[in-house]
């Protein structure tokens, strides 16, 4: 094919009309404990900068497949089990960052 537009200005019109086609197709969901494996480095404690992995816990592969099953949650256990990371952190940043949803939180305190 016979083009009378310069090289670099082709190059140019390829690379938008592929972005184009990128951005076109939707967006692949993944489930929370994929996206948590994929995502999320542990700041701090004895697994410091390693990734989260679910299966460190023996609960947290079930419970985070189960998060979106359900419409209101109770999560209760022992002190250091990683409720907080696992029914809460997780939870939100995964709504925020993979689905893009609003998300409010409230956090009671002793003074409500």
């Amino acid at each position: 094919m016979i083009s009378l537009v310069p090289i670099d200005q082709q190059a140019t019109e390829a690379s938008v009309a592929l972005s184009f086609v990128r951005n076109c197709r939707p967006k692949v969901i993944r489930p929370i404990v994929l996206w948590a494996e994929k995502e999320i480095v542990i700041p701090s404690g004895p697994f410091e900068d390693y990734p989260y992995l679910a299966d460190r816990l023996p609960y947290a592969r079930l419970l985070l497949s189960e998060i979106g099953n359900w419409r209101k949650h109770v999560i209760t256990g022992p002190s250091q089990a990683g409720k907080s990371l696992n029914a809460f952190v997780l939870v939100v940043l995964y709504h925020v960052f993979e689905l893009q949803l609003d998300v409010i939180i409230g956090i009671p305190d002793l003074n409500m």
